[in-house]
């Protein structure tokens, strides 16, 4: 029987909205029950009765010993200053490595394009930067905007897109357009836009509309725009509790 979550070993990173990147040590709280092992350990095992040829790659031992690996490369100095023998006795004191040795990336859609990843590129008339494969096939790589070259967004022409459906009659990207409850929303590459955050209702006591989030102003931020979230209604499945983010059902109409 494979060990629990809170009896085994293992590495565990996740988005980090502070844009800062991270990585947690799992550590087990508690013996596995019985003869339960961690399930890498058991993969580890039937890696290594494959043959000799695959064995090879096994040779690190056991779960605890592959972690060990990745940990190496970890700091030993703590920051308190505390000094440990080697990196992963650093994390099993902290439980997490935070690395602040890189500036937060805001506004990754502005990088600029290095001179490699514009190498045998061209520039279309709609300012889409677009560059060929090792087969000769084209894809857009970035945008031209005022006379740089800048990756844009993760999306087919580099631009922010929305779709434009038939079931929202006709409204298109970025106007503002009015609910049946009387919210005004609109599609921006920041969340909600300035002019639609006014069709609001009352914000609770605590809510990241005004918590300074780092678009705003007095953050050094443009101003021009606030979260989408108070927007979604809170619509949890019943059955497992989560919240639903693409099954909100919307009706809207210009205004």
């Amino acid at each position: 029987m494979p060990a629990r979550y809170l009896e085994r070993w293992g590495m565990d990173i996740r988005n980090n909205l502070e844009l800062t990147h991270f990585v947690t040590l799992r550590q087990p709280l508690v013996a596995p029950p019985a003869e339960a092992r961690s399930f890498a350990d058991l993969l580890f095992d039937i890696g290594r009765r494959l043959a000799p040829e695959q064995a090879q790659y096994f040779a690190f031992g056991t779960h605890e010993d592959f972690v060990r690996i990745p940990c190496s490369k970890l700091p030993t100095t703590g920051p308190d200053d505390r000094q440990f023998k080697d990196g992963f006795e650093y994390m099993k004191h902290y439980g997490v490595f935070v690395d602040q040795s890189e500036p937060k990336p805001y506004a990754v859609f502005q990088k600029r394009l290095n001179d490699r990843q514009l190498a045998g590129s061209r520039v279309a008339a709609s300012g889409v930067v677009y560059r060929a494969n090792d087969k000769g096939k084209e894809s857009a790589v970035g945008l031209q905007v005022d006379g740089r070259a800048v990756c844009g967004f993760a999306t087919p022409s580099r631009k922010f897109e929305v779709p434009v459906s038939n079931s929202l009659g006709g409204i298109s990207g970025g106007r503002a357009s009015e609910g049946k409850n009387g919210r005004r929303v609109a599609v921006a590459a920041r969340g909600i836009s300035a002019d639609a955050a006014k069709g609001f209702g009352p914000a609770p006591a605590h809510d990241d509309l005004d918590a300074g989030v780092w678009w705003d102003k007095k953050n050094g931020g443009r101003g021009n725009g606030v979260n989408i979230n108070a927007l979604l209604p809170i619509n949890p499945q019943p059955l497992v509790g989560m919240q639903a983010w693409f099954d909100t059902v919307c009706s809207l109409r210009k205004v």
